[in-house]
């Protein structure tokens, strides 16, 4: 029996080999579903990156973590009905550099950190592929504006919740797990130094609703210039307080001249549908884009509209 055994598996073994044998000679198969990096070397690959980017900014829109990292502890905002963020806003004890988390929805103390320096090392990548000469396309301005202003306006979100942060300004493709650690001071410089570029390369104008404008990088740049002259950072900011006010100023006053507010304040709010009246209002400078199609669904989607009760008449 164990003899007969050994011959029918011997057989089989043989017959899946003649299979796989004469398979070989005309299965020439060839990857075509799935990109590398090469791509962001084609204009079609470039073109692609500076849409993409983008995606980065509906980290501040999509879940409760928008606000506990930019707004608790503060009086514009309070902890949700389920208490899974109260740590954010109450300053106690429990907040430290490791959170407990409470449930799923708790904001782990990483979670800002992880998120916007994603967002820079894609930044870096495009400016990395548009900077040599040997990209000449015409939204080359365009887009390195739009590279500079992503990675500004997120080093202005880390130093605000951490302080000086470590300074990414080159693409990483391998694990890095040494970093060294630059001031606050280096930190803002940096922001400031993004968004200026990021003024000076982006069109005052937009052809479509969520691009990115001289206007959005004016009014990042006015608050990142308050952010330095702070009272918080009165132990090394004496030598530019006084000018750094003056900007803000400046470019506050060229935003608001450009802008008009909407009829009634509620109106922001306002949600009918997706790209709806509410979300082309002319007082909106920067907003995330979103997509209502039922592909896009997922923990990523837009659900602060639906955190707030706004009376309108």
């Amino acid at each position: 029996m164990k003899l007969y055994k050994n011959i029918t598996f011997g057989l089989l073994a043989l017959t899946l080999g003649g299979v796989v044998a004469s398979c070989s000679d005309f299965l020439d198969e060839k990857l075509t579903t799935q990109q590398t990096t090469d791509f962001f070397d084609t204009p079609e690959g470039i073109d692609q990156l500076a849409v993409g980017i983008y995606n980065n900014l509906r980290f501040h829109f999509f879940k409760e973590n928008a606000y506990t990292t930019t707004n608790y502890g503060t009086d514009e905002f309070t902890v949700g009905g389920d208490g899974s963020n109260k740590v954010w806003n109450n300053y106690d004890g429990s907040f430290q550099s490791q959170i407990v988390a409470a449930n799923s929805n708790t904001t782990m103390a990483e979670s800002l950190w992880d998120a916007m320096y994603i967002g820079i090392n894609n930044a870096n990548l495009l400016l990395s592929k548009i900077t040599p000469d040997s990209y000449t396309g015409t939204n080359k301005k365009t887009y390195m504006g739009e590279a500079y202003f992503l990675r500004g306006f997120n080093y202005l979100k880390l130093v605000s919740q951490y302080g000086g942060v470590p300074l990414k300004l080159e693409s990483s493709f391998v694990p890095v797990r040494e970093f060294t650690r630059a001031t606050a001071e280096a930190t803002v410089e940096q922001a400031i130094g993004d968004l200026k570029n990021a003024y000076d390369l982006l069109p005052a104008t937009v052809s479509m609703v969520g691009k990115i404008s001289r206007d959005a990088a004016a009014h990042f740049l006015a608050k990142a210039y308050l952010f330095r002259a702070s009272e918080i950072n009165d132990g090394w900011n004496s030598t530019t307080k006084e000018s750094d006010l003056k900007e803000a100023l400046k470019l506050a006053k060229e935003v608001i001249s450009r802008h008009q507010l909407a009829p009634n304040f509620s109106d922001l709010w306002h949600y009918t549908e997706p790209d709806g009246a509410s979300e082309k209002l002319d007082e909106i400078i920067l907003s995330a884009q979103f997509s209502s199609d039922k592909s896009s669904r997922s923990a990523g989607t837009n659900r602060c509209h639906l955190f707030f009760f706004v009376c309108l008449q």
